[in-house]
């Protein structure tokens, strides 16, 4: 797909000097430059919606360890049923007694 764009010659000059000097095509920094911004408005959309929770949720938060510890839970528990599968083990209580015997020793 072609999409034109008119630029004055000072941005011209800008984006080409940029795209130059970072040994780029104009092409890919103005791709480039535009998915980051839409990343951007993205990340900055979805912390605002975890603020909101966060304000109706009375302000709760819980220190970070607590949520590192969690994560190296799941963390565990992911590569144990993962070993579990590569091993073939397919039955429930293989799966749980393979975890705890791995993991929860």
């Amino acid at each position: 797909m072609t999409i034109t764009i008119n630029l004055s010659k000072k941005n011209e000059k800008l984006f080409r000097d940029y795209a130059k000097k970072n040994k780029i095509s104009l092409n890919k920094l103005i791709i480039d430059t535009v998915k980051e911004k839409i990343e951007d408005e993205y990340d900055i959309a979805i912390a605002n919606q975890a603020y909101e929770e966060y304000l109706k949720d009375g302000q709760k938060s819980r220190p970070i360890q607590e949520l590192w510890d969690e994560l190296d839970e799941h963390k565990l528990i992911l590569e144990g049923l993962k070993d579990l599968k590569d091993n073939n083990l397919h039955d429930g209580e293989k799966v749980i007694r393979g975890i705890e015997k791995k993991y929860l020793k």
